[in-house]
């Protein structure tokens, strides 16, 4: 079986090599706020990092994270598009879907970036073995970044930013008939990812 990073490394190679083929949609000008409004899409990976504070001190939890961002540029200041993902927790694998909005500040090849995704983390990908139910919940990303044109109609992403997702767990318990355990989560981590634009 796979692990989580090396399935994101295989999307992540998957998606590049598809994306070559939607570069001709993109130039840099767009990029720019030069040309009129077009499609702009955003793969990015990267963890979710959060501090152990129940188990032992000075550690922390790290979690493998991948979104896909397509959309609308309408402006260098504002692209509006949905997201998906993937967010390897500890507990739960989340599938967040969210509405995303992305700007970039300045025109030059350098330029500081910020983002917003809210939406609704599913589990359907989540295995629920062993009789474990688990639930989504709402979910939200704002982040600050930066972007590096790159040539060939590409950019370069670089991002941090603050994610709190929501999910519920409900397991039987081993010593009670039909007695289950509802444990909720409130996932707190900071986020960070590279990627590309195209």
């Amino acid at each position: 079986m796979k692990t989580p990073f090396t399935m994101l490394l295989s999307l992540l190679l998957m998606v590049s090599l598809t994306s070559s083929a939607q570069n001709n949609q993109v130039a840099n000008s767009t990029f720019n706020g030069t040309t009129a409004s077009s499609y702009v899409g955003m793969v990015e990976v990267g963890y979710l990092y959060q501090d152990n504070k129940n188990n032992a001190p000075n550690t922390a939890d790290s979690s493998p994270t991948l979104i896909l961002f397509n959309g609308y540029q309408f402006h260098r200041l504002f692209s509006l598009g949905a997201t998906v993902g993937l967010d390897f927790y500890n507990q739960v694998l989340v599938s967040p879907v969210a509405l995303g909005i992305r700007g970039t500040l300045l025109t030059t090849r350098v330029s500081p970036t910020f983002g917003v995704d809210a939406g609704y983390g599913t589990t359907f990908l989540s295995d629920e073995s062993d009789n474990i139910k688990n639930k989504g919940g709402w979910m939200v990303n704002p982040t600050l970044g930066m972007r590096v044109l790159a040539g060939n109609n590409t950019a370069f992403l670089f991002n941090l930013g603050y994610k709190i997702q929501r999910a519920t767990t409900t397991e039987p318990v081993p010593w009670g008939n039909n007695m289950f355990i509802t444990e909720k989560h409130s996932f707190k981590r900071l986020s960070a990812r590279l990627g590309f634009m195209f």
